[in-house]
């Protein structure tokens, strides 16, 4: 593990602004440039523990790309480094999402700026294939770990809960360091693969309990109130905040489930603009909570959902260090993580795989790839002047 108190605060707020500006493409491609910076630019972390690094965070509930921020800051500069890192993640993306919502509530409609992200679309691609490629020589190096990988895909394409896959990975590796993999495979993928199908089960019974347990704390008034008071708004993202798992698309099924059906705090047609705001803007797609508290009390409204939901973040990150030095410090629980880590490539070529699926591939789509693609892979290019180059070449294309 690096050293922390070897970075300025200056510096780190200057990284992250940078990256809060110019991250486009969801969590994959954020932490895919926060590769490119801190491991290969920098060189402030080895791809080995940046990989732990993203296995652990996996593991813990909240938006995987800021809590990666923010313990990249906790690393190099303590509680202030991550709270400088965290902050300057997120402040870009709530900042233009709250101007986003009251633009929206002055016109009634969201901006669109769609052949800029035309443009974007395969530049994130390249970027995410190039940190894939890195990583997945550092996270797929022994026959173990390509046994992981191998049941792992067959997990994501059944449609294995992600959460489910990683620790399913983790106990896989684990069992084929300990045991014979040779004489005991056949069994181990049998029981495995009933040990994840039950951790699936599992965890969505838990999460369906917690959430209940909390709405019917935080919201039980709701239906007779006739007005949305800060505290309630700020009550609900807190609750988000905490056991949230998975893509800024569980957010939207949050939202859906408690506040445009059980409580009708918005419409149908405005979480669908919140959606539309959530990938128009760079930085964690979270930042769609200021959006909705902009519509449900304004400035304060869109402040206090901000930092409610992003809030629990800094705290489960706090545990993350402890964490991966408890794992590594014994050869099974080291086999466990590496499991977790042949998991979480598998994982960000699933995502890797959607996003290239749902682009339309015109001519200027392979266009902007292919010279995306040198870009990364040859010319080592800077990920953020690589993004708005292709965002500016996308509205020349498109126009």
């Amino acid at each position: 593990m690096m050293e922390k108190n070897k970075t300025a605060l200056g510096e780190l707020a200057c990284l992250f602004l940078k990256l809060g500006v110019t991250a486009f493409g969801g969590p994959a491609a954020h932490i895919a440039m926060m590769e490119d910076e801190v491991v290969t630019r920098r060189k402030w972390i080895d791809s080995g523990h940046f990989l732990d690094m993203v296995g652990a965070t996996n593991l813990i509930p909240g938006p995987n790309s800021t809590e990666m921020a923010i313990h990249i800051g906790l690393l190099r500069a303590g509680w202030r480094g991550a709270v400088v890192a965290g902050a300057c993640f997120i402040i870009p993306a709530v900042t233009l999402t709250t101007c986003l919502a009251w633009l929206y509530v002055l016109s009634g409609s969201v901006p669109s700026m769609a052949p800029f992200f035309r443009g974007v679309k395969p530049a994130v691609i390249m970027i995410v294939l190039n940190a894939l490629w890195r990583l997945g020589r550092k996270g797929i190096k022994t026959y173990s770990n390509c046994i992981v990988a191998c049941v792992a895909v067959f997990l994501c394409i059944v449609g294995v809960n992600p959460l489910a896959c990683l620790f399913f990975g983790g106990v896989l590796g684990l069992l084929l360091n300990v045991v014979n993999p040779a004489k005991h495979f056949l069994w181990l993928c049998v029981g495995l693969v009933n040990f994840g199908f039950m951790v699936v089960n599992g965890v969505s019974t838990c999460t369906g309990f917690i959430g209940s347990f909390f709405h019917s704390a935080a919201f039980s008034a709701v239906q007779k109130a006739e007005s949305v008071s800060l505290f309630k708004i700020m009550l609900f993202f807190l609750k988000v905040g905490a056991i949230l798992y998975g893509s800024g698309y569980v957010l939207m099924a949050f939202i859906e489930e408690e506040l445009v059906l059980n409580s009708q705090w918005i419409s149908s047609s405005q979480l669908v603009d919140a959606i539309a705001v959530g990938q128009l803007t760079p930085g964690p797609v979270l930042s769609t909570a200021a959006f909705i508290g902009f519509l449900l009390a304004g400035m304060s409204g869109a402040f206090i959902a901000a930092v409610s939901i992003f809030a629990p973040s800094f705290l489960f990150v706090g545990v993350l260090p402890l964490l991966i030095d408890r794992l590594r410090a014994s050869k099974m629980t080291s086999a466990f993580l590496d499991g977790v880590n042949s998991s979480v490539v598998v994982i960000m070529g699933t995502v890797l795989c959607k996003l290239a699926w749902t682009l339309s591939w015109g001519w200027q789509a392979f266009c902007i790839a292919g010279i995306s693609g040198v870009c990364v892979f040859k010319l080592k290019i800077n990920n953020a002047v690589l993004i708005l180059g292709a965002g500016i070449l996308g509205l020349i294309l498109w126009r």
